[in-house]
């Protein structure tokens, strides 16, 4: 008798874990699959965005509703809305100058003497000024410097500038990216030892969600100078 009660509990006891492991098993199954269910509907979340909410997304990121694309550009599309969000404020929300100076010493070939550059009496200078419209994203102005040496008279020579050519461009990342140039000149001083450089456009970076196409611009602006000058020449 003894025997069959002792057999009777470890029946129920078993029966007792087999009926806790089952019910944890099914609830661990439905935790899991509420998971992949709030992993789904994260990715999908730019499908139930609510005008509200597109119209914010607009107005904070000054977008442009168009309804075509420029030949050979891909609006960029998106997973979710943190992936559109991080790629919008990348993106430059002001108009954008920058402006820098060269001259001869930034081109010398020897850091101790002028005399390696100077000895050619005419020169090509290769100017590049980038700036950075995304971290991957590049616009530059670019431009050849031509100049010429003359005697001055004893030891001073001077380098004058006698022509310019100047263009931009993009480079980089460019998928969805459209640069529209829309000037490109110089200015050589009277004296011929300065030339101010001038470059710019308008980025626009080209969007889709969920099937409208938006774009993103931003005028930028350029300008390189370079200086030749007089120069003391010691042989």
């Amino acid at each position: 008798m003894l025997k069959k009660l002792v057999s009777l509990l470890l029946i129920v006891v078993l029966f007792t874990i087999s009926s806790f492991s089952f019910a944890f098993a099914n609830t661990s199954t439905s935790n899991d699959d509420k998971k992949d269910n709030k992993i789904i509907n994260d990715k999908d979340d730019l499908k139930t965005i609510t005008d509200e909410e597109l119209t914010k997304i607009i107005n904070d990121y000054k977008l442009t509703k168009v309804n075509s694309v420029p030949s050979g550009i891909t609006p960029r599309e998106f997973n979710n809305l943190d992936e559109l969000k991080n790629c919008l404020k990348e993106f430059p929300k002001a108009p954008v100058k920058i402006k820098k100076q060269y001259s001869y010493k930034d081109f010398l070939t020897s850091e101790s003497s002028n005399k390696i550059i100077l000895d050619a009496t005419e020169s090509r200078h290769h100017i590049i000024q980038e700036y950075d419209a995304t971290p991957i994203t590049y616009i530059f102005l670019e431009a050849d410097v031509y100049t010429q040496i003359v005697s001055l008279g004893g030891t001073h020579l001077a380098e004058e500038i006698t022509d310019c050519h100047e263009w931009t461009d993009m480079n980089g990342f460019t998928a969805g990216y459209s640069w529209n140039q829309t000037y490109a000149y110089h200015r050589i001083s009277s004296d011929r030892y300065n030339v101010e450089i001038y470059g710019g456009g308008v980025l626009d970076q080209y969007i889709k969600i969920n099937g409208e196409e938006y774009k993103q611009s931003v005028p930028i602006d350029i300008e390189a100078s370079y200086t030749g000058g007089v120069i003391n020449y010691i042989n």
